[in-house]
């Protein structure tokens, strides 16, 4: 029986696991609910403040308990049911955070943090139709409140914005994206990660001068990121800036480019009239990510500029591929190039069947030497040029270097000359 001494005991626990909890001690905290929980094993406020410091220590076992408990002492308390959920969802346990959630929002469907979790838990596990539904929720929700509460809630109004707008995007809804983006950075605008997506759905919807204001935002608060560089590139290039662009990715070293970067960088090369140096750009980054069809559409359009239609037919098949099978969508944009193709295929009798000798994966040197010792060696370029230096942390999977390897790589400045830099090995030589 828990007299009234016995509670004084209990606050005076719960104050002293505060203080720790202030000075961030959580585990200390959490041994002194326990003390108060030992005294009153079903005291709330004690099993409550145990399972929260359980939660900031990390001790998610032991907090998911104590929450359990609470939910058997109050049924219809949502808050537990959520607290539960909320220990798997910090731990990414997706599938268990749902079937939580949904069980605190049985008890109380307008849960506006509940829904907001659950709707991020469905982008984790590529459930986009709940996921949407969800945040759809939580949105509404939040459009409800009285001025007090919105303001009170308005950073789960504005995620919840910024994941849907994500999904948006994904599905190829710009529209529907631009506006839900607006409201994500209306209500957090130093969120850099917000206002790349704004600027990506503005890029969508051909607004390159509104989509270059919100990405240079977000890189003055994320500076250097690459995908923001990229997206601004591509505003700049939209707007016929292809000079600024160029400098704009300059700013990322060859070694650290990925995919889209090298894909950026075709689309300026394509831009200015050199489409060689596109193709090239673009395969760089095809080499490193062969799985995007987006590169291959953009390669595509390099080789048409080319007046290489049989390896244009082949990149545009390969996008729309990909597109469909990745994402079960249709790639118009690719499909209708194709069919420019294959019009001028007819009209100029071009063999569509029987592209050139050369594919996209051709080697572009052979490894001619290497000293392991040392950790460097020489390729020998196929295009006549002359022998490049390289160094082993420049290559992927460094421990199958083997002099006669073909090679794909880039080529960069060094303080001693040209060197190659991003070496991918071609494993038909």
């Amino acid at each position: 029986m828990v007299t009234p001494q016995s509670n004084k005991q209990i606050e005076s626990i719960l104050a002293q696991a505060e203080q720790l909890a202030q000075k961030l001690d959580w585990s200390g905290a959490a041994n002194k609910c326990r003390e108060a929980v030992t005294i009153a094993p079903e005291n709330v406020a004690a099993l409550d403040k145990l399972g929260w410091y359980l939660s900031r220590a990390k001790q998610y076992g032991e907090a998911i308990k104590a929450y359990e408990k609470l939910s058997g002492l109050e049924p219809n308390m949502a808050k537990w049911f959520y607290m539960v959920g909320y220990q798997y969802y910090d731990q990414q346990q997706w599938k268990n955070a749902i079937t939580w959630f949904d069980q605190a929002l049985s008890r109380y469907e307008n849960y506006l943090k509940v829904l907001y979790r659950k709707g991020y838990a469905h982008t984790k596990l590529n459930e986009n139709e709940a996921a949407i539904d969800s945040l759809q929720k939580c949105i509404n929700v939040w459009k409800n409140l009285n001025d007090q509460d919105k303001e009170k809630e308005k950073n789960t109004y504005s995620d919840a914005c910024f994941q849907l707008g994500k999904l948006y995007l994904s599905a190829g809804l710009s529209i529907k994206a631009e506006s839900i983006l607006a409201e994500a950075t209306k209500f957090d605008p130093q969120d850099g990660y917000k206002l790349y997506e704004y600027g990506k759905a503005l890029l969508k919807n051909q607004k390159p001068e509104e989509a270059l204001t919100q990405l240079q935002k977000a890189d003055k608060i994320e500076h250097g990121k690459d995908f923001i560089i990229a997206s601004i590139a591509q505003a700049l290039i939209d707007l016929s800036r292809f000079d600024e662009a160029e400098k704009a990715l300059a700013r990322i070293p060859e070694k650290y480019r990925k995919e889209y970067v090298w894909r950026a960088v075709g689309k300026v090369k394509l831009a200015q009239g050199k489409s060689k140096e596109a193709i090239d750009a673009i395969n760089t980054g095809i080499r490193l990510d062969s799985k995007n069809h987006n590169a291959y559409f953009q390669l595509g359009l390099a080789y048409i500029a080319d007046n290489n239609y049989p390896q244009a037919y082949n990149a545009l098949l390969r996008a729309i591929d990909i597109r469909k099978s990745v994402y079960n969508l249709d790639f118009l944009e690719a499909k209708q190039k194709l069919d420019e193709v294959q019009e001028n295929a007819r009209n100029n009798n071009i063999d569509l069947t029987s592209p050139p000798t050369k594919s996209v994966e051709a080697p572009m040197g052979v490894i001619t030497k290497y000293n392991n010792e040392r950790g460097f060696g020489f390729i020998k370029r196929n295009n006549g040029e002359p022998d490049l230096f390289f160094h082993v942390s420049c290559v992927q999977n460094s421990d199958k270097i083997q002099v006669g390897r073909g090679v794909n790589f880039t080529v960069e400045d060094s303080p001693k000359g040209k060197r190659a830099n991003s070496i991918t090995f071609i494993d038909n030589i």
